[in-house]
This record gives structure tokens, C-alpha cells and sequence, in this order.
């Protein structure tokens, strides 16, 4: 397994002049794709098919429970794991989860499908994106898309 924790720190003590998360918007330390977006490669002969590339939406939080599924071990029940096994899905099948939180301080994203919500900080109104037509978050949808937005805003809810 290869997999980075997030993308290039583009801040000017940091790299601001020497790295890049294009084509994606920003980096890290932030919650648009260019820090949260990252590659990973998984090998696996026997369990993970050569040559699939999955865009599945992952997170590191899955690499838990497939490393107790492959060690053979059952997932712990006196415990919740937010994980999820992710084999399926590196050979090709969707998404274990319907939607993922990724929270730093007061800066939250929930990205469910194609869709992702994102505020910059705590208290700022929500920004909605289109990951499938505009990867590059330069297009917020709030204002043209309410229903979405209202039905993430609700998920986060939930999920709080």
C-alpha cells in the first residue's frame, strides 16, 4: 500500500513555491480537493485485480478494517470502527460508505457521491460542488442547488 496523507502544503513557509495539487483547488492544510484528494496504489496479488483503477471514495479510516479482514481477524464489536473494508472496492465495486466527513478545527467538507459541501471555517455558510463536472471546486452551487445543499447540510447533522 502506498497512500499519502494529504496533498502538498501550499502555504509560504511551506513549499508555497515549489509544490502543486494541480489541477485540483488548494492544499493542504484545507478541505478542497487539493488536500484531501489523494492517490493511493494497493497491491494485493490474489485479492486485488491487477489494473483496476477505482474511484471509489475512500478514506484512511478504511485501512483498518481490511488489514484485520486480511489477517483473517473479525472487526471488534466492543467498538465502532468508522471505517470499512475497502477490497471490495479497490477491485471495482463502489464506495463503502455513502458519504465521508473530513474535519480540520473548524473547516468541514461532507462529500456524498458527486456532491460535496465544504465550509472554510466554523459559523461560514456552506459552499456546494459538483465533483463529477467541476473537480476543481471554481463553481460553488449553493445558491443554485438548495435542495443538494439542504440534504447534506442534513447528513452533517446526523452524522454529528
Amino acid at each position: 500500500m502506498f497512500i499519502s496523507d494529504m496533498g502538498a502544503i501550499l502555504r509560504p513557509t511551506h513549499g508555497f513555491n515549489s509544490a502543486s495539487n494541480f489541477p485540483f483547488r488548494d492544499g493542504a492544510p484545507s478541505m478542497y480537493e487539493g488536500s484531501i484528494r489523494v492517490p493511493a496504489i494497493f497491491r494485493w496479488p490474489g485479492k486485488i485485480k491487477a489494473g483496476v483503477a477505482s474511484k471509489a471514495v475512500l478514506t484512511h479510516l478504511d485501512v483498518l478494517p481490511m488489514y484485520l479482514n486480511a489477517a483473517g481477524v473479525l472487526t471488534p464489536k466492543d467498538r465502532i470502527l468508522d471505517g470499512r473494508d475497502q477490497l471490495a472496492a479497490l477491485n471495482g465495486d463502489s464506495s463503502p460508505h455513502k458519504f465521508i466527513v473530513s474535519q480540520l478545527g473548524g473547516a468541514i467538507a461532507l462529500r456524498e457521491g458527486r456532491w460535496k459541501m465544504e465550509s472554510s471555517a466554523a459559523n461560514t455558510p456552506w459552499d456546494l460542488y459538483d465533483l463529477e463536472t467541476n473537480a476543481i471546486e471554481s463553481f460553488n452551487l449553493a445558491a443554485k442547488r438548495p435542495k443538494d445543499l439542504e440534504r447534506l447540510v442534513t447528513l452533517h447533522a446526523q452524522w454529528k
